[in-house]
Formats: structure tokens, sequence, C-alpha cells
């Protein structure tokens, strides 16, 4: 179990999937090592904008 870490105010993160980026990354060096020789390609994933109290209207 992680530990929670506790901020204040908490912070805004962005939030992404990352169990797929380790299992993208993966299969993609698996076809390197087994000498696929496509060139290199950009995937782009799912993420989400946490808002938390860090975020907040600008002073007047």
């Amino acid at each position: 179990m992680r530990p929670r870490l506790r901020t204040t105010p908490r912070v805004t993160v962005v939030e992404q999937p990352i169990h797929e980026i380790g299992a993208q990354a993966t299969r993609l060096l698996l076809r390197r090592i087994a000498g696929d020789g496509r060139p290199a390609e950009t995937t782009v994933l799912d993420q989400r904008l946490v808002e938390r109290g860090s975020v907040a209207a600008p002073a007047r």
C-alpha cells in the first residue's frame, strides 16, 4: 500500500494511465529486440486533469 502524502492546498495533477504506458513501452521494446525495423511511432493515451485546491481564481 502506498503512503498518502498530504499537502495544503492539495496539488492539481494530470492523471496518466501508468499501467498502459508500461504495457505499451514493453510491447514496443520487445518488437525492437525482435528486430522490427519500423520507424519510431507516437502513441497518445488518455489523460485527465484532476483539479484540486491549488487551482483558484486569480487574486484581485
